[in-house]
């Protein structure tokens, strides 16, 4: 494998891409989608499937279960000699008894991990394991070294798919809903920000059902699938992000990032990565608190071009250095991995 340009990598790379499936944010697909569509040969080896129960997954950490599961990414991965090996997700999502067996392979590729939520020191047997771990929030590349951990520490922030379902269509509605979308889940923070707002927001995310005095939010308290999220970012002129403040530090989520490419600007709390990504009151609109917000909402009434304006410099800036190949030119550019 070797970066053929800024932002490119060579058809002939191989990626073994480890990873849970089916997650509300689907990360693992999404990444696995966009690396093959820039020609990347990409094994996806999930430990979740749509016949896996939830309640099951526990059992593949276990090491009577584990070590045969292990054996059987190990045989893999020596029959597809691939260039990388790279897991995504929480530590805890990676089990140990896989990662263990690959370290131990002769002749084995670079591991990494991509990493995107808080962790402890207890996540060291797992960090350890690994060349390379790649964060998403300059936070945790901090939390990283104060644990003290051996593997090297970057910052890769996350990506979108251009060639995903999410980007403007034809049929994308010319007059948008001036409403803030909000699609995630909810937390303690979240819930306050909302209640102080006296605009409705579309709010969207399976466990807001039993949520009471949230008017005048317009609630679906659902499941968003992919289809139904892209359709969601085209018929709203902005998308709402309020910091998830369990598992975020300074980064940004996937919803920096997607909501440009079908054509919605993100309204955004002033996160501290943010500025290393996008040029806030340019790329991405920020507030500082229920007021600020508030004061968006109105905007977003009176000044619907803004938006768009504002979706439109947004989507240059995501096309030109923040799509999943982009990610992987990073990581390769960091291994010094080559042709």
């Amino acid at each position: 494998m070797r970066v053929t340009a800024p932002g490119t990598v060579s058809f002939a790379m191989k990626l073994f891409l480890f990873g849970k499936t089916r997650t509300v944010t689907r990360l693992t697909e999404e990444a696995a989608a966009a690396w093959r569509a820039c020609g990347v040969g990409v094994r996806l080896f999930a430990y979740r499937d749509t016949a896996l129960k939830k309640r099951l997954e526990p059992l593949l950490m276990a090491p009577w279960l584990g070590e045969p599961y292990a054996a059987l990414a190990a045989s893999q991965v020596r029959r597809d000699r691939p260039d990388l090996i790279l897991g995504i997700g929480p530590f805890h999502w990676l089990p140990l008894a896989v990662f263990s067996r690959l370290r131990q392979l002769a002749d084995r590729p670079p591991m990494v991990a991509w990493i995107g939520d808080r962790f402890g020191p207890d996540a060291a047997p797992h960090a350890n394991l690994f060349d390379l771990i790649a964060y998403t929030d300059t936070g945790l590349v901090d939390l990283h070294k104060q644990f003290q951990f051996r593997a090297e520490a970057v910052y890769l922030p996350l990506a979108a798919d251009p060639a995903g379902g999410l980007q403007n269509r034809p049929e994308t509605a010319t007059t948008r809903d001036p409403r803030l979308l909000f699609v995630a889940s909810r937390t303690d923070h979240r819930l306050d920000l909302l209640r102080s707002l006296s605009r409705p927001v579309s709010l969207y995310g399976r466990d807001w059902n039993n949520v009471s005095a949230l008017t005048p939010h317009d609630v679906h308290a659902e499941r968003v699938g992919p289809d139904q999220l892209g359709a969601l970012y085209r018929r709203h002129l902005a998308v709402l992000n309020i910091r998830h403040e369990l598992n975020v530090i300074n980064g940004l989520n996937q919803r920096h990032f997607a909501p440009p490419l079908a054509g919605a600007a993100v309204v955004s709390d002033l996160q501290s990565d943010l500025c290393q990504c996008f040029e806030p009151g340019t790329e991405v609109v920020t507030y500082s608190g229920a007021e600020d917000l508030a004061d968006v909402q109105q905007r977003l009434i009176r000044e619907p071009q803004w938006a768009r304006q504002v979706a439109e410099r947004a989507q240059t800036r995501v096309l030109a250095s923040h799509t999943y190949e982009h990610r992987l030119a990073s990581l390769a550019t960091a291994l010094n991995l080559k042709a």
